[in-house]
């Protein structure tokens, strides 16, 4: 076959193919193609399946170490005379914390904790009654009344945290010293909560960033443009947008049944999300199959048909320019609850989870929406193509974001962003790559940093 790039049979060698297909001096005869780029796939490979399955292992440990106390609900009427109790003060809860666990000590009450009638009532503290030693004090004043969250009838305050440097027994009391506890207060059931964790450290940070070089090096094994490539990707548009709406329909489907398989717990979170990214896959397999006719677009991420170079910078370029959209979002745009991502989040193990899934979901994501449905849309003309897998890579992505507005709009701006490198480029790797890389950005934020 030529390898000059002229006639119908040639076929331009990549830079890797055409160092390790020099003639030997000695026979005249071509030597066998080193595989770098296999190679860097197998690296990437370990890399990835290497780190998730250590992340797991770690997900389920630091879920054994998390755990949420919850004293009874009694009121302060009802405690009198119980143990910890004295004449003007009550136990609301006692439990026993290991020395490096991170506390968040809290007190709910079926009643509103923060009502104007209640006005430096009470004092509420978190103190070791071994050593006699006070940890924290919160007064019932109007600075903290502010701070009471509410949920319908029920009412909780943040009392504060922070590391544990001494193991040991740790109490949360209602105190009224030298005050008249009023009765509407007194009759009211509370109870102290504390919520327990290991903090994410460097362990887990090498993790993340290991399973991002190992995500980035798998996309990198594609990153070599060919006329094969270019053929195939134009081949490829030129398919029933038909195909597109009914795999967007069974691809929906088939993410919502995964998200609600009966899988408790971080672990089970980390499960879901690999099979959803394993459900994307499979739908880009059979997708490249059945919609593009024996071209092998909807099998594999596709490089730009030129100047991949220049377009790797792109992503890396757009990665960095999606951090502060994101933030910029967040912070404008109002919210009406706790989106469900950031409950889950809120623990380490979840947060864990999150960002290993951040790492290789991305890839799976750019094959079935960059590469499948924009490929099958795009008979419909580049605009449309675009704005069929932006609003379903939002929809997809709404459930996890429901609530917190600024979340959902930045997972908008990131499709958009993301489906116009794909537009642009004619490729599936420039976008898998800044989808990558901005996950990657975001680590910090999941693990509460």
């Amino acid at each position: 076959m030529a390898v000059d790039g002229r006639g119908r049979g040639a076929h331009r060698l990549t830079p890797f193919d055409q160092k390790a297909s020099m003639g030997s001096p000695r026979t005249g005869m071509l030597r066998p193609v080193f595989p770098v780029r296999l190679l860097v796939l197998v690296v990437g490979s370990a890399l990835l399946a290497g780190s998730l399955l250590v992340s797991a292992l770690q997900v389920h440990w630091l879920e054994q170490r998390e755990f949420e106390h919850e004293g009874e609900l009694r009121s302060l009427a009802r405690r009198a005379g119980e143990v910890g109790a004295t004449r003007i003060s009550a136990r609301l809860t006692q439990l026993r914390l290991a020395s490096g666990e991170q506390a968040t000590f809290e007190v709910c009450a079926e009643g509103d904790l923060g009502a104007a009638q209640f006005q430096g009532a009470l004092d509420f503290i978190v103190w070791r009654p071994s050593s006699k030693k006070l940890e924290l004090k919160v007064a019932l004043d109007r600075d903290h009344r502010a701070l009471v969250k509410r949920a319908g009838s029920r009412s909780c305050l943040t009392l504060g945290g922070g590391a544990i440097d001494q193991a040991g027994e740790y109490a949360i009391d209602a105190v009224w010293a030298g005050r008249t506890l009023p009765p509407a207060l007194a009759n009211i059931p509370m109870r102290g909560r504390v919520l327990a964790k290991r903090p994410l450290g460097l362990q887990e940070g090498m993790l993340v960033l290991c399973a991002a070089v190992g995500a980035v090096l798998c996309a990198l094994a594609g990153f070599s443009a060919n006329e094969r490539d270019a053929k195939d990707a134009a081949d490829s548009e030129r398919k029933s947008p038909l195909w597109a709406v009914a795999f967007s329909v069974l691809g929906m489907a088939l993410f919502a049944a995964a998200l609600r398989l009966p899988l408790g717990g971080a672990l089970g979170g980390f499960a879901r999300g690999l099979g959803v990214a394993a459900i994307e896959v499979g739908m880009a397999l059979v997708g490249g199959l059945l919609v593009f006719r024996g071209n092998r677009d909807g099998l594999r991420l596709f490089a730009p048909a030129s100047r991949p170079g220049l377009w790797l910078l792109a992503a890396c370029g757009c990665a960095l320019l999606m951090r502060p959209l994101s933030g910029l979002a967040m912070r404008l745009v109002p919210r009406t609850g706790e989106a469900p991502i950031e409950a889950f989040i809120s623990w380490p193990s979840g947060a864990l989870t999150f960002a290993m899934l951040g790492m290789v979901v991305p890839l799976a994501e750019e094959l079935f929406f960059r590469g499948l449905l924009f490929g099958t849309l795009s008979p419909l003309g580049k605009p449309a193509a675009a704005l069929g897998t932006i609003v379903l890579f939002t929809a997809a992505h709404a459930q996890q974001s429901w609530g917190n507005w600024g979340a959902l709009v930045s997972v908008f701006m990131t499709g958009v962003v993301l489906t116009v490198l794909r537009a642009l480029s004619g490729s599936t790797l420039v976008p898998a790559v800044a989808h990558v890389l901005f996950n990657l950005s975001l680590w910090r934020s999941s693990f509460g940093g």
